[in-house]
């Protein structure tokens, strides 16, 4: 059986993260799940929650392996600052910020 393997890729990414580059143990195999195009995985448009991502390649004498790993994808957390007024004078004292933190756990 052919090696059917990839690398470069962790269990879990954050919704915004940058797409990843995909790279097999063998050349001119495919790559299919969601939020694949060609040898990248992207992250947001997987989606939300967990994927199965697989490789799948066929070597010279017709033999067939594939290999799958499941990524899971989070949200991002949503930050704002809590009481914060939208003008200020140069003039004013400093302020002390708050930071709210809103965290959404939708999985789709």
């Amino acid at each position: 059986m052919p090696d059917a393997s990839f690398t470069e890729l962790e269990e879990e990414y954050c919704l915004n993260t940058p797409a990843i580059d995909l790279e097999a143990s063998n050349e001119g195999g495919i790559f299919s799940g969601d939020g694949i195009i060609e040898n990248k995985f992207y992250p947001e448009f997987a989606g939300l929650g967990t994927h199965v991502l697989e490789y799948s390649y066929t070597d010279e004498n017709n033999c067939k392996n594939d290999f799958s790993q499941n990524v899971t994808i989070r949200n991002i957390p949503n930050v704002k600052f809590r009481m914060l007024d939208n003008s200020f004078c140069k003039s004013d004292e400093a302020i002390e910020l708050e930071a709210e933190l809103i965290i959404l756990n939708i999985i789709m």
